[in-house]
């Protein structure tokens, strides 16, 4: 479309900024026996970043607890004890953004 050639008839675009829905991820690491704690849990807080920076590029993300726990269980971890949050539905207009995470790990460990 050109303004010489062609136009749109109707050209008023109503653009709304979405609403956002803040939210914290608080979560416990059981680690499996032997596996190191510190890199363990780099690990998971690197998985998280990556799913988050995936998230935050779409409207309408539903925030769901399982796949927050899918995404946290990485190589050494047993099982994540995921506090909060709960399952929320995030409607079109809405943003999902989580503005902090909050991962322990557990002094007790699992041989699986």
């Amino acid at each position: 479309l050109s303004g010489e050639t062609k136009r749109p008839l109707c050209d008023t675009v109503l653009v709304y900024a979405p609403k956002v829905v803040d939210y914290t991820v608080d979560a416990d690491l059981v680690l499996f026996t032997g596996a190191n704690a510190a890199e363990t849990k780099a690990a998971a807080e690197a998985a998280w970043a990556a799913f988050e920076a995936e998230r935050r590029q779409k409207l309408g993300s539903d925030i769901v607890p399982l796949a927050i726990s899918g995404c946290l269980k990485v190589a050494g971890v047993y099982n994540v004890i995921l506090k909060s949050p709960s399952h929320t539905i995030i409607a079109p207009n809405q943003w999902a953004r989580c503005i902090a995470i909050n991962l322990r790990v557990l002094p007790e460990q699992q041989d699986g």
